[in-house]
């Protein structure tokens, strides 16, 4: 999983069809937990969708982008699909953000369930 920087975002977003976006602080044991369940389980299945791609964003070099989504906790996953946001992953619930789809924890088949995802954004009859 790549960082990305806030130079890089924009046209990460107009490049792809899809893009896994995971928020993190370098050091927060959750997001180095999330990382590696990313790594081992969803980074793999994309080798066979060359125009979806994984990154990570740190909070602390990336402010201007974590505002943009109101990311206020870490960590966080979002889902793009054509530059627009379809899911937004939480590690607790919010009440500010009712379109967040499922809490994070305790990440067991986060991997499969993201690239479930992934499959039904590739498929325009599931959109």
């Amino acid at each position: 999983m790549e960082p990305i920087t806030e130079d890089e975002w924009p046209s990460l977003l107009e490049d792809n069809h899809i893009v896994v976006a995971a928020f993190f602080e370098a050091g927060q044991p959750d997001c180095e937990k999330m990382e590696k369940i990313l790594d081992r389980e969803f980074y793999p299945g994309l080798k066979d969708f060359d125009d979806t791609v994984l990154v990570k964003i740190s909070v602390k070099d990336n402010s201007d982008i974590a505002a943009t989504y109101e990311v206020e906790s870490v960590p966080t996953l979002m889902i793009f699909h054509h530059g627009e946001e379809v899911k937004h992953l939480l590690p607790a619930p919010d009440p500010k953000f009712p379109k967040v789809d499922r809490i994070m924890k305790p990440f067991k088949g986060m991997g499969k369930e993201l690239l479930d995802l992934v499959l039904d954004l590739h498929d325009p009859a599931k959109l």
